[in-house]
């Protein structure tokens, strides 16, 4: 078998050879390794969202917890 060249390479680069495996009810999936750079902008953007979400998350809760209060609802939690 041969190996395949990364499309943005320099031409002469390896990157690991493409194997097929069995997938769901018999299909056949091509399952390749990310290149070094695919895999660390992969990482970037793994890290942005999970970083937007936990930002997303802070914000909806502290709106909940000032509309509770508006409202007077307790979250039952004594405060010291």
């Amino acid at each position: 078998m041969s190996k395949r060249q990364h499309p943005g390479g320099s031409g002469t680069a390896d990157v690991p050879q493409l194997t097929t495996t069995e997938e769901h009810k018999g299909r056949l999936a091509m399952v390749r390794r990310l290149h070094p750079v695919e895999l660390e902008q992969l990482r970037k953007d793994m890290a942005e969202s999970s970083a937007w979400a936990k930002a997303e998350l802070k914000r909806r809760r502290a709106a909940k917890n000032q509309k509770n209060s508006e409202h007077g609802i307790d979250d039952g939690i004594e405060k010291c």
